[in-house]
């Protein structure tokens, strides 16, 4: 099944605090927002529509993946270094 990346624009601020407290109860940001896209589209798109949607990604899911995929996918990725965000006190106290 074909993704789409969604960008959102969110303060922060808002943002830093709500990994910390979700990380306490080992939730993270983007599964809870996965999570409420699914309901959401439970909730509004039409059964029969569902229905459709679904049984197209049943027969496009074993056609998707090629065997050039499969052996890429079979490769470990090299490793990248992750930089750390900083919060605004740590790039304020930087600067002064």
């Amino acid at each position: 099944m074909r993704e789409t990346e969604l960008k959102i624009m969110f303060p922060t601020e808002k943002l830093d605090a709500l990994r910390f407290f979700m990380g306490k109860k080992e939730l993270t940001v983007e599964q809870e927002l996965k999570d409420y896209l699914d309901k959401t589209y439970e909730k509004v798109v039409p059964a029969h529509v569902r229905e459709y949607v679904e049984s197209r990604l049943d027969q496009a899911s074993p056609q998707e993946e090629t065997p050039e995929q499969r052996a890429q996918e079979q490769q470990p990725e090299p490793q990248r270094e992750r930089q750390s965000r900083q919060t605004r006190r740590q790039r304020e106290q930087a600067v002064a």
